[in-house]
């Protein structure tokens, strides 16, 4: 086994820097993904559009799928653009998309308006895979590289807690638990109220009703914003989270694709400047650097001559000498522009070819395209499990199941914020040591083994409620945050793994367009997992077999871990 490198090797000479700013933009997004969840049963029970609590599962199947569907779409051009545009560009772009996004999600009427957000949400932003790219750009060193993208998966599930949290604790929906389609709940306008309001009638939609109607017959233009839209409030919070952090990239973050770093960043000179004055060191940019060693070739020919030597027709050829030096200047930078052109043209004409996928590229793509079939599944779905309503005399151990805990969004996002929270102060404080003990491929493996287990204790847990056992002891809670902790922690390992496995096996110049593949197959299987489990879901819980779903969930990561058996150390290619 070939020695790994100390704690003190990985850290020492870090860009910590430049890294922590990339973090400082990663952090808004998942915030962003992960906000909706602690409330998507309620929303959706909102709209009115779910029969049953069963069927909720489908319809927050296909939100999921509607964002990763677009993702998949448009990954790989968010990848060739960030090579002709550069990283930096593309990145706050897709920041401002996602902000925007979140917006209109948060203001939607009714179910088709939020799957257009969210299918709005996944067309305009590829920063995962561009993120990708530019972690290694950044970490160019292999001992730095294990930090890094451990890093980056730990952000995630940071941002994702700070989703939870500040969605579970922004919105109070728990009313909608009991509406459902074609059901008679309307009746919960008072006649009183549609006497009082001749024009209620015509004016309210069944998907805003309950937001829209008060208990009383208070004046529907008393109403405040966020009254007639309860899930806004969290999501605009989130828009501006997100300007700050694109905002705070726009100042310091630097480009690092070479080519595109030479060109001048106004707004990293703005950063800059506010970095002089906290006096800290700015380094030189290489925008300016050309500049100054262009002037210093023009001083440097007038310097020849003293100001008695210097002939008056020199004086003129010195001018023209300055003018056509200025000239071939601009168009030496327009040639290379027009090289640059090219050469992505011809890059990009060449990707479909078979020699860019090699086997070891292939088998890690189709990796991390199982382990994000199971994580998306995870992720959307277990608030929909945790807030369906208790129905204690349906269960039947160990198979029979139907029904759920009952939380409400807050208890949601309370449980999903803490457990994230600490599984990245456990990942922050054991992954050096991990990267050391183990190999890449080891600590991969060894996660796609752990997580099955937990999969399949997360549905028995229903049988330790206290409405079950008939005891005022609640031990399902700290089962719950045990289990949730676990996965959450053993997940941010195993992508860090499977990210890392992936950039080392790809050589340099492809490693953006590869990033976007990649990106573009985790999308596919987000995409096509919501469908089928949202689907499965549904129809097990119907027949009270709510947990052979999850059950089920636990054989994908262990398909996995069987095509880590194709993988070896020795794909690495070297910088």
């Amino acid at each position: 086994m070939r020695t790994q490198p100390t704690i003190k090797e990985q850290l020492d000479g870090f860009p910590f820097f430049q890294f922590t700013i990339l973090c400082i933009i990663r952090l808004a997004e998942p915030i962003a993904f992960a906000s909706f969840l602690s409330y998507i049963f309620f929303m959706i029970k909102s709209f009115r559009i779910a029969k049953t609590d069963a069927d909720v599962s489908r319809y927050t199947g296909y939100l999921a799928s509607a964002f990763s569907i677009s993702q998949f779409l448009t990954s790989v051009r968010w990848g060739r653009a960030s090579d002709r545009y550069g990283r930096k560009p593309m990145i706050l772009l897709g920041c401002l998309g996602t902000a925007v996004s979140m917006l209109v999600f948060g203001f939607s009427v009714n179910f088709y308006m939020a799957l257009c957000a969210r299918a709005m949400m996944g067309i305009l932003n590829g920063n995962v895979s561009i993120m990708r790219t530019m972690a290694g750009e950044i970490a160019v060193e292999k001992r730095h590289q294990g930090i890094a993208f451990s890093n980056l998966s730990l952000i995630w599930s940071l941002g994702k807690a700070g989703g939870y949290f500040i969605a579970g604790n922004l919105v109070d929906v728990d009313h909608f638990r009991n509406y459902k389609r074609d059901n008679q709940e309307l009746t919960l306008v008072s006649k009183d109220v549609l006497a009082s309001t001749p024009t209620l009638k015509t004016t309210l939609i069944p998907t805003v009703v309950p937001n829209l109607v008060p208990t009383s017959t208070q004046s529907l233009t008393g109403l405040g914003l966020f009254k007639k839209f309860p899930f806004a409030f969290p999501n605009v919070v989130i828009f501006f989270i997100i300007l700050i952090h694109t905002t705070f990239g726009w100042f310091f973050l630097e480009e690092t694709h070479e080519k595109q770093r030479v060109k001048r960043d106004r707004g990293l000179e703005i950063g800059d400047r506010l970095k002089k004055i906290c006096g800290l060191k700015v380094p030189d940019r290489d925008w300016k650097i050309r500049k100054d060693e262009a002037s210093e070739y023009l001083i440097g020919n007038h310097n020849d001559y003293s100001d008695d030597e210097y002939p008056e027709e020199e004086t003129d050829d010195f001018e023209m000498l300055t003018l056509n030096a200025n000239t071939n200047n601009n168009e030496e930078e327009r040639e290379v522009e027009e090289e640059e052109e090219m050469e992505e043209q011809n890059i990009g004409e060449s990707l479909p070819t078979l020699s860019l996928f090699t086997w070891p590229i292939i088998w890690r793509i189709a990796c991390n395209f199982l382990i994000s079939f199971g994580n998306i599944i995870y992720t959307e779905f277990l608030p929909v499990f945790l807030a369906k309503s208790v129905d204690v005399d349906s269960l039947n151990p160990p198979f029979h199941i139907k029904g759920s805990f009952g939380m409400n969004s807050a208890s949601t996002g309370k449980m999903l914020s803490i457990t994230g929270l600490t599984s990245v102060i456990a990942v922050s404080l054991l992954f050096p040591a991990i990267n050391q003990r183990f190999t890449v491929l080891e600590a991969f493996r060894l996660g796609l083994i752990i997580i099955p287990v937990f999969y399949f204790v997360l549905p028995l847990t229903i049988f330790t409620i206290p409405q079950y056992l008939g005891t005022n002891y609640d031990i399902a809670t700290p089962l719950l945050y045990l289990n949730g902790f676990m996965i959450s922690f053993v997940g941010s390992i195993t992508f860090s793994q499977v990210t890392l496995l992936i950039h080392r096996a790809t050589p340099k110049k492809h490693r953006a367009v590869i990033n976007g593949y990649t990106i573009s197959c985790t999308a596919l299987a987000k995409f096509v997992s919501p469908l089928i489990w949202g689907f499965i879901m549904t129809k097990m819980d119907l027949k009270g077999l709510g947990g052979l779903s999850w059950w089920l969930l636990g054989f994908v990561s262990l398909a996995a871990l069987g095509v880590t058996f194709l993988l070896s150390e020795n794909d690495d290619q070297e910088d």
